[in-house]
Parts: structure tokens; C-alpha cells; sequence
């Protein structure tokens, strides 16, 4: 754990701090710091009424880390020096590529992405090694997913498949909120003789990304022009939904903070240990059902007085 701090800290990165090393807090064991900063990202995609199924299982050190890292933004987001994902053509140059887990030596960054049948699915670039590794993990599970729901339903449309892998990546608590991960289309568009595969801007999340992809469809044989029209209308009302999704993103963080505020403060109360003396230092006030045993309690005591 001290080690891989320390990585942390020589690249400046804080994904997945732990805090032995003097920052935070210990993450409870079993749990990594990793997963519930996913579990806060998914559960502002989600319903409230939702929330209880996420943190219902988790112990109480790991709901006081989940607070902690709520109320500081900096531990919350993907790292200090980390870019949108997506690769610029004048970095793919400089990459070494294993599989979907590629590294800029330059910047000494990491990126996992995948294609599936054109969708692209890219996390966020990041410096540290452990949580490219979660990632990378994430993004083959969920295309060995979709790779063997296509094999076994050979003729459902593409679309299907698609929700279907998300879906059973759900199941198994493998998620891809927004923070961590864009999604976009890249379309063959055929005009005079000529393909091209212009794509569709990065979305936050695949129902987007899903409806941008049908706007490109529309232009299908519209012409070169058509197509650039649309990309660029498309960028625009990304920038705009970016903006609101940050907005959104923040207010739901927040409510996020209180729920788990006072989820803590209800189970730090219930964990008072039962049958232990407690010594009261103060005047307790009277009970209900001590004010509903008084007027018994008075009548026998007239009753032994009188005989």
C-alpha cells in the first residue's frame, strides 16, 4: 500500500490514493480506493431511489472514505494531469500499443479503449499503473461480453448487443460512468466511390452516444458536405451537454455527501454495543412508557398504605 502511494505521489497522480502514507485514510480491506471513487461516478448516472443497492453491503470505514473523497474534489477526480480520453493524431506516433492498454512516453500517461463493431469505448489518460489496470480490465470484459452475445445471437441488430454487454458488465459491478470513460462512433460514409469513417463527437454516455450515431446514419449519401455540417453541429451541442453534465455531475455529488452523512450518523448510532452499562451524565427525561406506568405505579402505592 506504502508503495504504491508513493508511485502516486512521483507521478503526481492521485488515482486511487490510499493515504498510508500519510494522506486520507486506509481503505478497508477488500476494497480499493478505485472502486468506490467508480462507485460515487456511478451512482450520479443513477437514480436516488437507486443508491441504497450501491452502498447498502459497504462496511463503515469504506462509507467515512466515500465521504472523504466527496468532500475533497481533487482525490474525487481522475488525477491531477490527466487529459480527456481519445488519442490526437500527433501523439499516436509516440505510443507502444498492447492490446487495448496503450502509454504515451511523452506525457507517461495510460489510456485503455476498445471497439466494438465501431462503437469506441475510451477512459481517461492517467499516470497511475493500478488504475489503467482496472481499466483495461473493465473495457476487455466488456468486449469478450458483447463478442460472445453476438456470437450466440448471430442475427439481433448491433444496437442490441451493444445495451446487452453494458448490461451484463452491470450485473457483474463492472461500470463506466462518464468521469472515466467517453464513447463514440466512428461511421464509414461512402460518397462518388469514396469511404471515409468521419466520427462522432465523445459522449458521456452510450444513450448519447447511440443518438449521435443516429444523425450520422441520416446523412447516409447526403454528401461530403452534409457530413461535415453535421459534425460540426454535433461538437457544439457536445461542449454544451459537457457543460451541463459538469453542473449535474457536482449537484448530485453533493446530495450524494449528505445521504452518506447521514447514513453514517444512523449506523454510528445503532452500534451502541447491547446489554453494556452506559453511565448517563445527565438528567435523563422521562420516557413514554414510563408516564403511561405512573398512574399503576401510584395506585399501589396507596393501596399498600392504606392496609
Amino acid at each position: 500500500r506504502k508503495a504504491y502511494d508513493q508511485e502516486l505521489a512521483l507521478f503526481g497522480s492521485s488515482d486511487g490514493l490510499g493515504g498510508t502514507s500519510g494522506i486520507g485514510a486506509t481503505p478497508a480491506p477488500g476494497e480499493m480506493i478505485h472502486d468506490l471513487v467508480t462507485l460515487i461516478h456511478r451512482m450520479c448516472e443513477v437514480s436516488p431511489d437507486e443508491w441504497p443497492c450501491y452502498i447498502a453491503h459497504l462496511s463503515l470505514s469504506s462509507l467515512k472514505q466515500m465521504h472523504g473523497l466527496i468532500a475533497n474534489p481533487n482525490r474525487l477526480a481522475s488525477g491531477q494531469g490527466t487529459t480527456e480520453g481519445g488519442v490526437t493524431p500527433e501523439r499516436e506516433h509516440v505510443m507502444s500499443q498492447q492490446t487495448c492498454l496503450r502509454w504515451d512516453s511523452k506525457s507517461r500517461q495510460w489510456i485503455a479503449r476498445i471497439s466494438m463493431a465501431g462503437l469506441n469505448v475510451v477512459s481517461r489518460w492517467t499516470r497511475c499503473s493500478a488504475t489503467a489496470a482496472q481499466w483495461h480490465i473493465s473495457v476487455l470484459t466488456l468486449k469478450e461480453l458483447f463478442t460472445a452475445y453476438r456470437r450466440a445471437n448471430a442475427n439481433v441488430p448491433v444496437e442490441e448487443a451493444w445495451m446487452a454487454a453494458f448490461k451484463q458488465a452491470r450485473l457483474q459491478k463492472i461500470y463506466f460512468p462518464g468521469e472515466q470513460f467517453s464513447f463514440s462512433f466512428v461511421m464509414p460514409v461512402s460518397h462518388n466511390g469514396v469511404c471515409r469513417h468521419p466520427a462522432t463527437p465523445a459522449a458521456r454516455n452510450l444513450d448519447l452516444a447511440l443518438e449521435y450515431r443516429k444523425q450520422f446514419l441520416d446523412t447516409q449519401g447526403m454528401g461530403r458536405q452534409a457530413v461535415a455540417e453535421l459534425q460540426s453541429q454535433l461538437r457544439q451541442a457536445s461542449k454544451a451537454e459537457k457543460v451541463r453534465w459538469q453542473t449535474h455531475t457536482r449537484e448530485t455529488q453533493n446530495k450524494i455527501g449528505r445521504y452518506i452523512s447521514c447514513l453514517l450518523h444512523t449506523r454510528e448510532c445503532s452500534q451502541t454495543p447491547g446489554g453494556k452499562r452506559v453511565r448517563l451524565w445527565k438528567k435523563q427525561p422521562a420516557s413514554p412508557e414510563s408516564t403511561l406506568a405512573l398512574p399503576w405505579f401510584t395506585g399501589l402505592l396507596l393501596d399498600q398504605a392504606e392496609s
